[in-house]
């Protein structure tokens, strides 16, 4: 009986613990990808949106990690051509239309290379964890 006793001890002990530290693994997870990111955003955009990457660890399991400049979405994933229409818009020459056709963009990815390079190390380091309580 004691053997049992043993092992129920353990794995309560190991549902205790696995949650607290998978939570630290994957926090830690989430700032080599704003790091990565942050390396990986095109000079062109500049350090505002660099900067602008940041972690929010939603709860002790999940973590987010994304710009807060309002563009860095067009630099990941692009923008196909499309009409501007609004507000009287200017340009430098003193010109002013309320129609503006914008070519578009091409995509510079920069959170899901991040995450491709982050991703590996964080399966491994959730495996180990895995086999230590195990």
């Amino acid at each position: 009986m004691d053997d049992l006793d043993d092992v129920a001890a353990r794995l309560n002990e190991a549902a205790l613990s696995v949650p607290k530290r998978s939570g630290e693994v994957i926090q830690r997870a989430a700032r080599d990808i704003q790091t990565q990111a942050r390396q990986r955003v095109p000079t062109r955009s500049g350090a505002r949106l660099r900067e602008s990457i940041e972690v929010e660890d939603v709860d002790d399991l999940t973590s987010a990690v994304g710009p807060t400049a309002f563009y860095g979405h067009i630099v990941e994933g692009g923008a196909r051509p499309h009409e501007i229409t609004g507000a009287p818009l200017a340009w430098p020459e003193g010109v002013f239309t309320s129609r503006v056709s914008h070519p578009g963009v091409k995509p510079h990815p920069y959170l899901e290379p991040a995450l491709e390079a982050v991703l590996p190390g964080l399966i491994q380091e959730l495996g180990r964890l895995v086999q230590e309580v195990l």
